[in-house]
């Protein structure tokens, strides 16, 4: 279930991505990076 929702968050992140590409930072990269290692690691 877990790993599940883990794949739904990335593919919403990467349409954003995808979609707004142009509006990304590093500091933005860095942000979503570490949103994901929360839904992958739970810390």
């Amino acid at each position: 279930m877990v790993f599940h929702l883990w794949c739904q968050d990335t593919f919403l992140w990467w349409h954003f991505y995808r979609s707004y590409k142009f509006l990304f930072t590093l500091k933005h990269t860095l942000c979503v990076a570490n949103h994901l290692h929360v839904c992958i690691c739970g810390t």
